[in-house]
């Protein structure tokens, strides 16, 4: 899912004890979309989210701060964790998530997920 103008499926999914969240900081049309592209084109399992969020303002202080280390585009974070709030099991710049040829890596994101799986 695109965050674009609201965060209502973001807040759900990070008041369920039972979902690992991966997010993705950036713009449309950059390596950012093309990772969360690539996400979307694969199956995954049912407790599984991901977000672009493409307006930081939709995020606290607090927020990018933690989850991005400040930054407002080209960063990502897994969240996971079965209690509330949820743990921080991998973040770094995308630049992480991708091959040497610059394309999204699927083993890559598939790891940050399990990441957040085994909190």
């Amino acid at each position: 899912m695109i965050i674009t103008d609201d965060r209502v499926e973001l807040n759900k999914s990070l008041e369920d004890p039972k979902t690992t969240i991966f997010l993705i900081a950036g713009q449309t049309n950059s390596k950012a979309e093309q990772i969360h592209t690539l996400i979307e084109s694969k199956k995954w399992d049912d407790w599984q989210r991901w977000f672009l969020i493409t307006d930081s303002s939709l995020l606290t202080l607090t927020e990018k701060q933690t989850w991005f280390a400040g930054a407002t585009n080209g960063y990502y974070a897994v969240l996971g964790g079965r209690n509330l709030p949820k743990i921080i099991a991998q973040q770094g710049p995308i630049t992480d998530l991708l091959n040497a040829d610059g394309r999204p890596g699927y083993f890559k994101i598939r790891d940050a997920f399990l990441a957040g799986d085994e909190l």
